[in-house]
């Protein structure tokens, strides 16, 4: 995960990086990233809905991309409308 969150944050250094994973074992690497939060898999619904609302107000007026990171070389974007 570090290089695929190194690339991530190079090519979007203005972008909020939120990764859920089912393991610990990166979350140091990916706050060396500046993600913004670090979910463990399962998340509920609450949380992960808490933290997508505390990342829309952090960048309030800005286009958001929110880029979650799985292993296994899954990614995907999910791009959040208001």
């Amino acid at each position: 995960m570090e290089v695929t969150a190194q690339i991530l944050r190079e090519r979007a250094s203005d972008k909020i990086l939120i990764f859920i994973s089912s393991s610990r074992e990166y979350v140091f690497e990916a706050y060396n990233v500046e993600a913004f939060q670090y979910l463990l898999k399962p998340v509920e619904g609450r949380k992960l809905k808490s933290v997508l609302q505390k990342a829309v107000l952090k960048t309030k007026s800005r286009s958001l991309e929110f880029i979650m990171s799985a292993r296994k070389s899954r990614k995907r974007s999910y791009f959040l409308m208001m």
